[in-house]
């Protein structure tokens, strides 16, 4: 979460792809996250390997504007 907090206070968007050992945390997260943050700057993924692998292939822009 660390990281997180990081991109929020540089004004970054995130996706935060959480762990599948750990449900309980995901499912808070799943529900709170979207209450407190904009959804358009920060996305809840959850699953495993297949969603992990989908977040992979996604090509980002890293440049600045």
């Amino acid at each position: 979460m660390g990281l997180l907090v990081g991109a929020i206070a540089a004004g970054c968007s995130a996706i935060i792809k959480l762990s599948e050992v750990a449900p309980n945390f995901a499912a808070v997260a799943a529900r709170l996250f979207p209450k407190y943050l904009d959804q358009s700057a920060y996305r809840i993924v959850n699953g495993s390997v297949q969603e992990t692998t989908k977040l992979l292939e996604l090509q980002f822009d890293y440049s600045t504007h």
